[in-house]
């Protein structure tokens, strides 16, 4: 019986690698790999694959990730030189925080990403307060997130209460996965060094009518910054901070 690329539905010869990979697949870098496997995932849900074709793709696609490590070290504090300020979300961080939460993150500052988009936000969140350091290093995070939901979809399952009270619960499961392998999934893991992100909104809040209900529809990475003890300075000390454009 013959086999096919995980990656390219090639037919592989007598020289396919461990993982299933033709060798040209097997050439292409890491970024390249994990950008053909979103690709993969996608049309999987364009087709309206099953749950069973689907899972079966994803064990296959995850030999081929177990070929890639992924190394995170923990950002733990704001590097005045190195980071810029998120002028737009400081007042979301001061003025929005439920009061709980006020004491806890008077220290932190809102980190500006350097995006030319706003896509992906929270993917991108992740990846950098992650120290995650490869190309396109948000498509890896959901390619690997995507896979894993899918293949331990029991597990998720079991721990989502609205999922539990329908009778065909991996159909649903999977249709909200794959729906969603555009747009902002990841699941965090509890770490001995958690990570902190702000809910915010791409428009200015003193923009926003907060009178009425308002969704956020952006997300930014939060650093603690030690020379700044209270949280509402940052707006006044904004002359020692290295904000774009000034």
């Amino acid at each position: 019986m013959t086999s096919k690329c995980a990656l390219c539905d090639k037919q592989l010869d007598s020289n396919f690698r461990l993982d299933g990979r033709c060798e040209e697949c097997w050439r292409c870098n890491q970024a390249q790999t994990f950008v053909k496997m979103l690709e993969i995932i996608r049309n999987l849900a364009v087709k309206q694959a099953d749950f069973d074709e689907t899972y079966q793709r994803c064990r296959q696609l995850q030999l081929v990730i177990d070929s890639y490590s992924i190394y995170i070290t923990i950002l733990k504090q704001l590097k005045i030189r190195d980071h810029y300020i998120d002028k737009i979300a400081i007042p979301y961080l001061c003025d929005r925080l439920p009061k709980t939460d006020i004491k806890l993150y008077e220290n932190y500052c809102p980190i500006e990403l350097e995006t030319s988009d706003q896509n992906n936000n929270l993917l991108k969140s992740i990846a950098f307060l992650c120290s995650i350091n490869t190309v396109d290093n948000f498509i890896e995070l959901r390619v690997r997130n995507i896979i894993d939901m899918v293949i331990n979809a029991d597990t998720y399952i079991k721990k989502n209460s609205d999922l539990n009270e329908l009778q065909n619960m991996k159909p649903t499961w999977l249709r909200w996965i794959v729906d969603n392998a555009r747009e902002e999934i990841w699941k965090v893991n509890a770490y001995e060094t958690p990570i902190h992100i702000l809910w915010a909104s791409k428009t200015a809040l003193s923009c926003i009518d907060t009178s009425s209900p308002w969704l956020p529809d952006r997300v930014v990475p939060l650093l603690p910054l030690m020379q700044i003890t209270q949280l509402e300075n940052l707006e006044s000390n904004e002359m020692y901070l290295p904000i774009p454009g000034k």
